[in-house]
């Protein structure tokens, strides 16, 4: 019986392509495709890059509302809070087109 290794390189034939697991997928040609899988990383990485940056700049503004209202400036601090349900409204409508794709 051959060792693991072997059988996944093809029966201890050099020549032959290995076989992948996981992940990894082999296009139409037996060839391995590399780049299904790292695009998926990379869509993954940008979708929770976006998603964080509509929270920081939700907080941010509710940080920024809550400082005008008790530095004073309630009228603004007023207008800077109605930013937050705008501005997370936009991030849901960003993370509905972007899993639409």
């Amino acid at each position: 019986m051959l060792p693991e290794a072997e059988r996944e390189r093809g029966g201890g034939d050099p020549d032959a392509p290995a076989r992948r697991t996981g992940r990894d997928s082999y296009n139409a040609s037996g060839g391995l495709a590399v780049a299904v899988s790292h695009s998926h990383d990379t869509a993954e990485a940008r979708h929770r890059t976006g998603v964080l940056l509509f929270l920081i700049a939700a907080a941010a503004s509710f940080v920024l509302s809550i400082a005008l209202w008790f530095g004073g400036n309630r009228e603004e601090g007023v207008f800077v809070g109605l930013w937050v349900p705008s501005i997370l409204a936009a991030g849901a409508f960003w993370i509905a087109a972007v899993r639409t794709r």
